[in-house]
Parts: C-alpha cells; structure tokens; sequence
C-alpha cells in the first residue's frame, strides 16, 4: 500500500514545483494514477490496494468518456456549421449566377 501511496503522490509533487497548468497536470496524475492501478497485482494485494486500483481505474474511464463525449459534440457542432455555410454558399451562388448570366 505504501509503494502505491507513494507512486501516486510522487507525480503530483513534481508537478507543484512545475507549476503548469493545473489541469493539464492533474489530468497527468490521474493517467499515472490509472497506470499504476492497472498494474496492481489482485492476488497479492490487500483489499484496499485493489478498491484504490479500480477506483483510480473508474475515474480515469470516466474522465476519458466525458472527453469522448465532448470530442462528438464538438464534431456534431463543427459538422452543423458545415452543412449551414455549404447552404449559405450555395444560396449566394444562385443569387449571383442570374447577374452573370445577363451580361
């Protein structure tokens, strides 16, 4: 339990004397957190040492969805103003082309 408390913890040392961003680093953690976890052996460990395993393994799925989650809005917003400009543009071009033709 020690050494998990330990690995753990170091990173978020070494990133206070960083001073980066906050979120950038506690992401970092959580990450380093969910690497270790995930190398915790479940045989050998002490009930503890595995409910922390799987609770740093929880929040970093959950972290990792609510990312994916945001990414697919994103598209979906990026892929609405598509679809409105390519209509903007066309409805411009209909407009132009009458005055194009008369000339």
């Amino acid at each position: 339990m020690a050494f998990f408390l330990a690995v753990s913890l170091a990173p978020a040392a070494a990133g206070a004397a960083r001073q980066r961003d906050p979120g950038s680093e506690r992401e970092r953690v959580r990450q380093r957190r969910a690497q270790v976890a995930s190398q915790i052996d479940a045989l050998k460990a002490e009930d503890r040492e595995v409910e922390a395993a799987l609770d740093a393994l929880n929040a970093n799925v959950a972290t990792q969805r609510a990312r994916l989650a945001d990414a697919q809005r994103s598209v979906e917003r990026a892929e609405q103003e598509v679809a409105a400009a390519r209509a903007e543009e066309a409805e411009t071009a209909a407009e132009i082309s009458p005055n194009f033709a008369r000339r």
